[in-house]
């Protein structure tokens, strides 16, 4: 019993002089292992107009066929992520999940109705291979691979990339997989400092984008993204901390099957603002829990597309999401 107690105090020891994963520009020591299980719901809604002839000029406001648009919809995930200290300079790590999202969306008027309705994506998503390598003592350079974890043909239940259906008074629902069966990597830089005033600042920017593949027939694709975000970190003991971020994300126009309307659609750009709160609690030298709050405000991209030989778009206004999560990470 004692000889047990002692090798256990040695392990805690060990662990606490460890490095973590728990800002942006961190690392990990040689051989140093991580596991980060993430759970997190969202609710998301945007509000707009669909036009049904927008080949008419602005001031033939009648002719246009404006009616109310809505989209909202909720969602679950769960993440695993596994990440290795190879070195002291690289460490690789890798990311599987499950999600289900639900999507519900309401056009006034019978003009629109096809477009109406609610569907579901539920499934395994793709594999994410991450590494990280150190730039200096305060910053990393970082690099996602996202492959395919699933064949743009697959239908299982864990393994589906087909694209989902709403269900309406013109169609049947068909539910999709949260898969998409392309390829797509994302690249980007990472720090964090403490100043000589002893305040602890953290940073992140990237960009990231795909190809073009498709999947059940229908055309995916990933739109090319710009990112970044700046944070405060406030230390307040050896147990407890908790940053605040401030996140931005500039999407670019990109053309691209749309599960609502059932063709192929030009999509406008889109941008995201969001605020990010996340609490670190040590539960044990080993063990911590991560809960955090996110609230974004989203601008929707515009979706323009051609039915029957008349333009049509959907223009939507500024949005909401909320997301409420947790981690449990674990290091050995």
């Amino acid at each position: 019993m004692r000889f047990y107690l002692i090798s256990l105090s040695f392990l805690f020891a060990g662990t606490v002089s460890a490095n973590s994963l728990d800002h942006p520009g961190d690392m990990l020591s040689t051989g140093q292992q991580t596991v980060i299980n993430e759970v997190s719901v969202s609710d998301w809604y945007a509000s707009g107009e669909y036009i049904d002839n927008a080949e008419k000029d602005f001031s033939e406001v009648f002719d246009r066929g404006i009616a109310d648009a809505r989209k909202k919809g909720y969602g679950f995930t769960t993440l695993v992520n596994y990440w290795l200290g190879v070195s002291r300079d690289l460490n690789l790590g890798v990311r599987y999940g499950y999600a289900y999202d639900k999507y519900d969306v309401e056009v006034s008027g019978n003009d629109a109705v096809a477009y109406n309705g609610e569907w579901k994506n539920e499934g395994g998503t793709d594999i994410d291979l991450m590494a990280k390598y150190r730039y200096n003592d305060i910053s990393v350079f970082e690099a996602e691979v996202r492959i395919p974890g699933c064949q743009g043909t697959s239908r299982g239940v864990l393994c589906s990339s087909k694209l989902g259906r709403p269900g309406n008074s013109e169609q049947s629902s068909v539910s999709g997989g949260q898969g998409q069966g392309h390829f797509s990597m994302k690249l980007g830089m990472a720090a964090n400092w403490i100043t000589p005033m002893e305040t602890h600042w953290a940073a992140r920017a990237y960009v990231e984008g795909g190809i073009s593949d498709e999947v059940g027939n229908a055309k995916v694709q990933t739109p090319i993204r710009i990112g970044g975000s700046f944070a405060a970190i406030f230390n307040e003991n050896t147990e407890h901390h908790w940053m605040l971020s401030l996140n931005l994300m500039r999407q670019h126009n990109y053309d691209v099957y749309s599960e609502q309307v059932q063709q192929e659609v030009d999509f406008g750009s889109a941008s995201r603002l969001s605020i990010r709160g996340d609490y670190f609690w040590d539960v044990m030298p080993i063990l911590q829990v991560r809960p955090f709050a996110e609230f974004a405000i989203e601008q929707h991209p515009n979706a323009s597309f051609d039915k029957d030989g008349v333009a049509r778009r959907f223009e939507y206004s500024g949005g909401s999401h909320v997301k409420l999560g947790a981690q449990l990470v674990a290091h050995f």
